[in-house]
């Protein structure tokens, strides 16, 4: 004989805190009387029981609820169990790219998003665990992907949602909102430091072109793993999503090779920026160095002629010369004007 437990609509306060623990909600949905709400950890065997889904959300910062192992029906992901994934949060070893595991009627899917730092793109990272009555998401500190999901997903329940897997859709939503949100600031600054550029040349400038460039490669390696998930994920079809949300996941795709192309002509365009500065601080390069040498040029006679006169030899007829000093700075002169006006007629000066 089946348990029944009474549903709690969504707008009810009867909900209790997970076990008083503030850092695990859990939450059940039912998906034919369109009734939702918050319930502790121990009552969960009971909902699932009863046929409903069950959300849990671990912040696993404040420590992982001891009886969370004892009330999921789940099987474990390549030999990794749900309580493991956890217990690897609250050690704080987290994932360096997205990724998905498959077994049996369980799928885990791995969502690496970021947030931008004054110097770096930070990781931030979402364990996934979807099994067919309960999701478990797993993650160290706030969220912004689970607290996007939190300001929508009441509402969506209520209008249209039909299965369970609206939620993973929900989830990657919110990710990839997360990634365009990092390309918009991303693209911001690029634009400021191109503007820069175009002005004056210099180390800070550069600088912060390296780390804007930088942040770019960054992003695009939290992008391209993303992608690849979902892409494996639409070609691995699973009853544990449902068709229709794979199709709407279908176009997430294409906004991610989107992503992907906006970011590689911020890259292109912050190299050329990069080379053109390059290429107008040689110019200015050159063009001192040629007035340098016109310069040279210039004084050189001007140069021979005192390193002779200034010989200390007895014999120097010009030394007696009554008018020698003048016909020195005259010989000067001319040479200097004659050289003068060979370099302009050569449009060297």
């Amino acid at each position: 004989m089946s348990l029944e437990v009474p549903p709690i609509s969504a707008g009810s306060n009867e909900g209790r805190p997970s076990d008083g623990n503030p850092s695990t909600r859990a939450e059940f949905f039912d998906f034919r009387h369109r009734t939702r709400g918050e319930i502790p950890i121990a009552d969960i065997p009971q909902q699932i029981e009863a046929g409903h889904f069950v959300w849990i959300d671990v912040d696993c910062t404040a420590g992982i609820p001891p009886s969370l192992g004892d009330v999921l029906p789940w099987r474990s992901v390549n030999g990794l169990d749900p309580c493991e994934v956890a217990a690897r949060c609250a050690t704080d070893k987290g994932h360096s790219v997205s990724s998905l595991n498959r077994a049996g009627d369980l799928l885990h899917i791995v969502l690496v998003g970021g947030a931008i730092r004054p110097d770096e793109i930070v990781d931030e990272w979402l364990d996934v665990l979807l099994g067919t009555s309960f999701l478990l998401t797993v993650h160290r500190g706030p969220n912004a992907v689970i607290q996007g999901v939190r300001s929508v997903y009441v509402r969506d329940f209520e209008t249209h949602a039909a299965t369970p897997s609206f939620l993973v859709y929900e989830i990657w939503s919110k990710q990839i909102e997360q990634f365009f949100e990092l390309q918009r600031r991303l693209d911001e600054e690029a634009e400021v430091v191109r503007a820069r550029v175009r002005q004056a040349v210099d180390a800070a400038t550069l600088d912060d072109l390296a780390q804007v460039n930088g942040r770019l490669l960054a992003l695009r390696k939290l992008v391209v793993p993303a992608r690849r998930v979902l892409e494996e994920m639409l070609s691995r079809k699973t009853p544990l999503i449902s068709d229709a949300t794979l199709t709407f996941m279908g176009h997430m795709v294409g906004m991610l090779e989107r992503l992907l192309a906006d970011i590689a002509s911020n890259l292109d365009v912050l190299s050329s920026s990069l080379e053109f500065s390059l290429a107008v601080s040689a110019h200015n390069t050159n063009q001192n160095m040629n007035r340098l040498t016109v310069m040279s040029t210039l004084f050189l006679p001007l140069t021979f002629l005192c390193g002779v006169y200034g010989m200390n030899f007895e014999v120097m007829p010009e030394i007696r010369w009554q008018n020698g000093y003048v016909f020195f700075w005259v010989l000067s002169a001319v040479i200097f004007v004659l050289l003068f006006g060979l370099l302009r007629r050569a449009r060297m000066l």
